[in-house]
């Protein structure tokens, strides 16, 4: 509980610090899961398939 309480007013005396870290973590946390998204849907098209070249 004591690390709780220290990390309270941590933040709350860096406020500025706190939101900066927080905000950058948000955006990489984002950025990491549009981007893996994005590589899974393009790596997946043509997996339905039997043959690359196409339905044959």
């Amino acid at each position: 509980m004591s690390a709780l309480t220290s990390l309270y007013r941590s933040l709350a005396h860096h406020r500025l610090f706190a939101l900066l870290n927080i905000g950058g973590l948000a955006l990489g946390i984002a950025t990491f899961l549009v981007l893996f998204l994005f590589v899974r849907f393009e790596t997946g098209y043509d997996r339905g398939y039997r043959s690359k070249t196409g339905c044959g």
